[in-house]
């Protein structure tokens, strides 16, 4: 990410943040629901994150790009400028603690991350699917560096939604 994009997030992303709060990453990623073609929930699922993003993640016949920043506390989504590629508007903050993550084997050229996402403000848990391009390569290290950081113990008190694969 070029270094004037990584300024612009930076200051768009300081008024969601806690005083004393760092960050720690800033990636870009495809945002989309979880496979979840065996699970007879579904539906009331893609309706909770959908919610709790926006709206953006209940329509996903075409993936949402984002720009994503991790701080010590919380994952901020923002949406991308389609014509400039620059960061957008703000969409959506998940504290930390209400997330895990979980590379996805045999995705490819894509780096695929399962997001997990446990029950908030009365909403149900759900699953975010993000998918990370391989170029630039520094893109792709950032989606392993928040999938890693987001898999430790304490993202959702250790606990994992049921796999929908």
């Amino acid at each position: 990410m070029r270094a004037s994009r990584r300024r612009k997030l930076e200051t768009q992303t300081q008024p969601h943040l806690a005083p004393g709060e760092r960050i720690e990453l800033f990636g870009m990623a495809k945002i989309g629901k979880a496979p979840v073609a065996k699970n007879v929930a579904a539906a009331a699922v893609a309706v909770a994150v959908g919610t709790m993003l926006g709206g953006t993640a209940i329509v996903m016949f075409s993936q949402k790009s984002v720009y994503l920043v991790l701080s010590d506390r919380q994952l901020v989504f923002f949406g991308m400028n389609t014509s400039t590629g620059g960061p957008a508007e703000f969409i959506t903050k998940v504290p930390r603690a209400a997330l895990a993550a979980e590379v996805l084997p045999g995705s490819g050229l894509m780096l695929k991350i399962r997001l997990d996402v446990a029950a908030l403000h009365g909403q149900s848990a759900g699953s975010l699917l993000l998918s990370v391009a391989p170029l630039p390569p520094s893109n792709k290290a950032a989606g392993r560096s928040l999938a890693s950081s987001l898999s430790g113990r304490g993202a959702m008190g250790g606990h994992r939604l049921p796999s929908s694969r």
